[in-house]
């Protein structure tokens, strides 16, 4: 069976961005509850050519390769998010930008650093 002492992990995998043990980081529930994230580049690339099922089943597979211990799921449910992740992050990465100094505006989050 698949450790779940860590709540998650990043993966280095052309589908299979991370995986987190979400009923153990929101300390809810008795069930094991495998959360996964795809690749953004992933995401862009099929997000107007599958469906999320085919899409689902693509994840689950990666899934089942990196953790072949792991039990038939019970339940899956993808979902598609479009703006979920940064793929292309802002020119020079600065890590905020000033947008209005009077009163002081800043923009900041994952797509101002090199990675997220």
């Amino acid at each position: 069976v698949v450790s779940t002492q860590s709540t998650g992990k990043y993966h280095d995998n052309s589908i299979v961005r991370c995986t987190v043990w979400d009923n153990i980081k929101r300390g809810v529930g008795t069930e094991p509850t495998l959360l996964v994230h795809c690749q953004a580049l992933y995401a862009v690339k099929n997000i107007d050519i599958k469906t999320k099922e085919e899409a689902g089943e693509e994840l689950l597979a990666a899934v089942q390769e990196i953790y072949p211990e792991l039990p038939k799921p019970i339940k899956v449910i993808p979902h598609f998010w479009r703006y979920g992740q940064v793929y292309k992050p802002y020119p020079g990465t600065p890590g905020f930008i000033e947008l209005g100094s009077e009163p002081l505006i800043l923009a900041g989050g994952d797509s101002f650093f090199e990675t997220s």
